[in-house]
């Protein structure tokens, strides 16, 4: 005697369907979370190496000029020229940009480059960061 195999039926397989669904959306309402977060370390990361590396350029006498400022008003042209030539930096137009793609405002603060980003400090008023950029602990901000 031949046995009947046993099918699923459509019921069953639209329930398994159903449930994978409800899993998927509850992981992805949980990490888009953790995306942002993601994308504001790294901001951070790239905000603290622009920093730095203006520093040492400025240290080694290489820095942004003060004439080149008032006589062409794009400080971020300045800024992906001042990187890639210090040859610290591979690819300087990624390093321009946030964690959401986004590129920095540039602007000088006491002879000090400082570059924000609106995305980042969005993230940082929702989530009460307080010690956001480099120069955070500084009265000049």
């Amino acid at each position: 005697m031949m046995k009947k195999r046993y099918a699923m039926t459509l019921l069953e397989i639209m329930i398994v369907i159903f449930i994978i669904g409800i899993i998927t959306s509850v992981i992805g309402y949980n990490m888009r979370g953790s995306l942002d977060k993601g994308k504001a370390f790294k901001t951070k990361q790239g905000v603290n190496k622009l920093y730095e590396i203006v520093q040492l350029q400025d240290a080694q006498g290489d820095g942004l000029k003060k004439s080149d400022q008032e006589k062409d008003g794009k400080l971020a042209d300045q800024v992906k020229n001042l990187l890639e030539s210090s040859g610290l930096v591979r690819k300087s137009s990624e390093l321009m940009k946030d964690g959401w793609g986004n590129l920095y405002e540039f602007d000088i603060v006491g002879g000090d480059l400082r570059a924000t980003s609106k995305k980042y400090d969005e993230y940082c008023d929702k989530e009460n960061i307080k010690d956001r950029y480099p120069w955070s602990d500084d009265t000049s901000q």
